[in-house]
């Protein structure tokens, strides 16, 4: 079995939803599907990462608080159950589904929900997973985004006492951020720089801010990692972000291509061996200055007689 799940926020029409279809690639048919669309943003907070189980539940908790329009979830729903009748769509799904082509999934995926959603600037995130119906299932995998973006998962680095307020930070601004190892995007990118430290904690890096706007009740952040990668931020609390130190913290890993930032300051020599330094000038010879002066004093008193006696 192949479990499809996804979410999807459509900004313009204010909506909201998950989905999950349940797929056999043995009989190849579409087991069950379920979908919960509403204008809470609640629905958007479950990430496409969780097992298929919490998914199923998070649906059947929504659809049990009526938190979801009944009407847009159910048509959206006979459409993934009538894909068997779609000769057309039902094909292209089965072929995306074994080719593990993420691009692929999104296509069919959006092309079924634009049908009910007429929004253009559709936000779709969708992750496979297999599942052998005994409860225990695989890590799921994510599927990347199309050409619209490939997105490495990163988190913010918090500074509670210097940091910048999030919702003040804009595009341009440089700040700390962390790859995700818990996802595969994540540890791709960090076996890919190597930034796993010797206690197995990820090392900050600087990412510079391309766009920071609302989500729901939180913000989502795209930052630049390096000049082909970006990362995405979801972030619910209005926390206090920790902006790039040029005198302490590494280069941007983008910065060869584009901002040509100077390398950060060499540190100060430690006063002690300012003091060496001044302690080992050369000193003046007290035997050669006397010697000096009396041979100089010398000269004086015999000009001085040699011009009395002219």
């Amino acid at each position: 079995m192949i479990a499809v799940k996804g979410r999807l926020h459509a900004p313009k029409e204010n909506l909201y939803g998950i989905l999950v279809i349940l797929y056999s690639e043995e009989t190849m048919s579409i087991n069950n599907a379920m979908v919960a669309v509403g204008s809470s943003d609640e629905i958007y907070r479950t990430p496409t990462q969780k097992k298929f189980h919490d998914f199923e539940t998070k649906i059947q908790d929504i659809i049990i608080s009526r938190k979801h329009s009944a009407a847009v979830s159910t048509q959206i729903e006979d459409d993934f159950k009538k894909l068997m009748y779609n000769d057309n769509i039902m094909d292209k799904f089965q072929k995306s589904i074994s080719s593990k082509n993420g691009s692929k999934i999104y296509a069919v995926m959006e092309e079924i929900l634009s049908a009910h959603i007429h929004d253009d600037g559709l936000n779709l995130e969708i992750s496979i997973e297999e599942y052998n119906g005994e409860g225990e299932t695989p890590a799921s995998a994510p599927v990347p985004e199309p050409d619209i973006g490939n997105y490495v998962p990163v988190k913010l680095i918090i500074s509670p006492i210097n940091g910048k307020p999030i919702q003040s930070l804009g595009a341009g601004n440089i700040i700390m951020v962390q790859p995700d190892k818990e996802q595969s995007f994540g540890m791709d990118f960090i076996s890919r720089y190597n930034l796993k430290n010797e206690d197995g904690g990820v090392v900050p890096i600087p990412a510079e801010i391309l766009e920071n706007k609302t989500q729901g009740n939180g913000r989502e952040i795209i930052v630049r990692l390096d000049k082909s990668t970006n990362g995405k931020i979801l972030e619910e609390e209005k926390v206090l972000v920790r902006l790039y130190a040029p005198s302490k913290d590494p280069l941007p890993l983008y910065v060869a291509d584009s901002l040509q930032m100077p390398s950060p300051p060499k540190p100060a020599a430690p006063k002690s061996a300012q003091q060496k330094e001044i302690q080992e000038k050369p000193k003046s010879n007290p035997v050669f200055v006397a010697t000096f002066a009396g041979i100089a004093l010398v000269l004086i008193i015999a000009a001085a007689f040699i011009f009395a006696t002219i």
